[in-house]
């Protein structure tokens, strides 16, 4: 395993601002976003990091490209890095999953939990098996420092998977667009390097 991971949500998007779903649309940085993601490689320039991985979708890869730049490295693309997959709830306002829910609004991937057949949706259980295939990339850099670009909903499933987080403990926290969270190994566990 990596001695540090370091996990950045992607910059802001036009529907982020909006407050609508993207899921698995292909939304690109908006000017914010990319100013943010200049901001997270600037954050980035003091560490050394060895390897840099990327959802594939345009809002997270492009804030990677940010960082790459500065360390001279290539970014390794994969689909497992994805956001979770939110069906028919896609390109949908925060406010309208709630309504459609008839939930109080929280936040829309509790909304979703427990209904993910109703809205055609990943589940928790389907993007932890896609993290588990992931591992196996992140197995191959031993005490290495690893950059993750991705989206909210994995970085939610990914601190519970390496923090070992109940969904409930990860819903009360908040990933800032291109925020880092670094992880540091002690022992045979991480914890977040304050």
């Amino acid at each position: 395993m990596p001695q540090k991971i370091i996990i950045i949500r992607h910059g802001e998007t036009d529907s982020n601002r909006k407050r609508i779903v993207q899921g698995h649309l292909d939304i690109p940085l908006n000017d914010k976003g990319i100013s943010q993601a200049q901001s997270a490689a600037l954050q980035l320039k003091e560490h050394h990091i060895d390897v840099i991985f990327s959802s594939d979708l345009l809002r997270a890869y492009t804030t990677a490209e940010h960082t790459a730049k500065h360390h001279d490295l290539p970014i390794q693309k994969t689909s497992l890095l994805r956001e979770r997959h939110y069906g028919s709830l896609q390109g949908v306002s925060f406010a309208m999953v709630a309504k459609k829910a008839n939930a109080e609004f929280v936040h829309f991937s509790q909304v979703v939990r427990g209904r993910e057949k109703e809205y055609g949706a990943e589940s928790d259980e389907e993007m932890m098996e896609r993290i588990r295939k992931f591992q196996t990339y992140l197995d191959n850099h031993k005490n290495k420092t690893v950059a993750i670009f991705t989206h909210g909903g994995l970085i939610a499933l990914l601190l519970r998977h390496f923090l070992y987080l109940t969904a409930v403990e990860v819903d009360k926290m908040s990933f800032p667009n291109a925020s880092p969270i670094i992880l540091m190994k002690k022992g045979e566990r991480y914890e977040i390097e304050k």
